[in-house]
């Protein structure tokens, strides 16, 4: 069958059996620092940001050049232009 009695005869290492307890249990060894900080900000806010904006850019672009009908979603940082008319 799938193992069987194949699995007593493992031979283990401690340090990868001490890592992947420690990768499994992430919440008892997790710590703020600096670091760790920044790399949850970056991933938890920029990158979002950084793809709406591009949306919101690219959909500016099509309803500035008439392919789209709807006005975009307002930007977060940027004005939005007021539209077909304007050009």
């Amino acid at each position: 069958m799938a193992g069987g009695d194949d699995a007593k005869h493992i031979l283990r290492d401690p340090a990868i059996e001490r890592w992947a307890t420690t990768r499994e249990q992430t919440i008892k060894h997790f710590k703020f620092t600096p670091k760790n900080v920044k790399a949850i900000m970056i991933f938890a806010v920029a990158v979002p940001v950084a793809i709406y904006e591009l949306g919101v850019a690219d959909a500016r672009a099509m309803y500035v050049k008439g392919q789209r009908t709807a006005p975009p979603m307002p930007s977060l940082f940027f004005s939005t232009p007021s539209g077909p008319a304007a050009h």
